[in-house]
């Protein structure tokens, strides 16, 4: 059983960021305010985990400092009424570097926060929420370059992921006692490549496609072997048989995605499209996630010393309720209800940035999902003769209530 999770890339750590899945939607304020575009478009230093074929930064070194203030609102009713969560707060910090080095090579170093999730109901006295606490951690540092032939560009990112998780809860038997194997710890390697191509003079038809971009991004998939975590934790529902074994290995899932953009004046236009294999990663996959399809908008108007980004970023849960009248529905409904609420669908980001001389501007972004509330039956795990449940600790229903929004703030130095 899960209560706290949370997950970072590049650096930082946070709840529930703004994500699809656990998947931060954007990588930086400028993709964060454009509705997490950044697949075929150049974004500068902070493009070495959307896509790193296109961290040109238009010819110049460029520089940023900044992070992320989170601000997630999620409560859980599991019989008792709604209790809220106090991972309520988090501060995500973000650093990259990048530019070109000729005409042809573009190089960066890159530390950005990427994906989180996470509650945490320790202070529940009614212990409907299973006194739930649960912490992943995911830190990613990257090195993405580039390579520009012409008008076509590729990308590769070799990146090093640090993860941790800590879990525990207490379990609703007449014992009480509380489950969790303290601290555990883990390093893995992920690759990202892309490729893109930029229309300059190009004509299809005999119409003019200058400024339009068009990029692909594939990202592998990275195992956490987290020892004796998911094992001690879900151990009394597997030994009743209401849940498969999880093993103790969490797999960030891997993915492929699309884009395209258009510049005319001041004006630019994005969409991304991208898909998620969370049916085939390693502890989701026992969870009964499904796959995601992630559509992001974008729009910004730029001028010489001040732009204005707006952006949409949709995509559906990723886990649909099981069948609560048997127990293994209900325990996966409960888990992935109490323990890991990824029901978020929609963010409307917008944002900005102010150029104080021609080296130094300043960036941020602005990103808020709609509360959504989602209820799912969980009446199969019933108190049995056989099995010492308490019973009214887990009710018929699980409810949760999840709103979320985050400021994203960077300096940016060009040279």
């Amino acid at each position: 059983m899960i209560r706290r999770l949370v997950v970072t890339g590049f650096v930082g750590t946070s709840l529930l960021w703004a994500t699809n899945g656990d998947e931060l939607i954007g990588i930086g304020p400028k993709s964060r305010a454009m509705g997490g575009i950044g697949i075929a478009l150049d974004l500068g230093a902070e493009n070495g985990l959307n896509n790193p074929a296109f961290i040109g930064t238009h010819g110049k070194q460029e520089f940023l400092l900044g992070g992320t203030l989170f601000l997630p609102d999620v409560s859980y009713d599991g019989g008792e009424g709604y209790k809220d969560s106090d991972a309520d707060i988090s501060v995500i910090p973000a650093a990259s570097l990048g530019g070109r080095i000729n005409d042809q090579l573009s190089f960066g170093v890159g530390m950005f926060g990427t994906a989180g999730m996470g509650v945490d109901y320790r202070d529940d006295s009614t212990n409907s929420t299973l006194q739930m606490v649960t912490s992943l951690q995911i830190m990613k540092f990257a090195v993405p370059i580039s390579y520009k032939y012409n008008n076509f560009r590729i990308g590769y990112a070799p990146y090093v992921q640090y993860s941790s998780l800590d879990m525990q809860y207490k379990e609703p038997t007449l014992i009480g006692r509380r489950r969790g194997a303290g601290l555990a710890q883990e390093l893995g390697i992920g690759h990202i490549v892309g490729a893109g191509y930029t229309f300059d003079g190009d004509k299809i038809a005999g119409v003019d496609l200058s400024g339009l971009n068009v990029g692909v991004v594939y990202k592998t998939s990275v195992d956490m072997d987290f020892k004796d975590q998911l094992e001690v934790a879900t151990e009394l529902f597997e030994m009743l048989g209401y849940i498969e074994d999880l093993g103790d290995t969490l797999e960030q899932p891997s993915q492929f995605g699309g884009g395209v953009s258009y510049r005319w004046n001041q004006h630019i236009i994005a969409f991304d499209w991208k898909h998620i294999n969370w049916g085939d990663a390693k502890g989701y996959k026992v969870l009964k996630w499904d796959d995601q399809d992630v559509f992001a908008f974008g729009y910004a108007y730029e001028t010489e010393t001040w732009s204005l980004r707006a952006g949409y970023n949709y995509a559906s849960m990723p886990f649909e309720e099981q069948d609560g009248t048997t127990a293994q529905g209900a325990t996966l409904n409960l888990f992935n209800l109490l323990g890991f609420p990824a029901t978020i669908e929609q963010h409307f980001t917008f944002g900005g940035e102010y150029w104080v001389n021609r080296h130094l501007s300043f960036n941020g972004a602005f990103v808020y999902a709609p509360e959504t509330t989602t209820t799912y039956d969980t009446s199969g795990i019933n108190p049995l003769p056989s099995i010492p449940f308490i019973p009214g600790i887990i009710g018929d229903t699980a409810s949760v209530k999840h709103q979320q929004s985050s400021l994203t703030f960077t300096i940016n130095y060009q040279y």
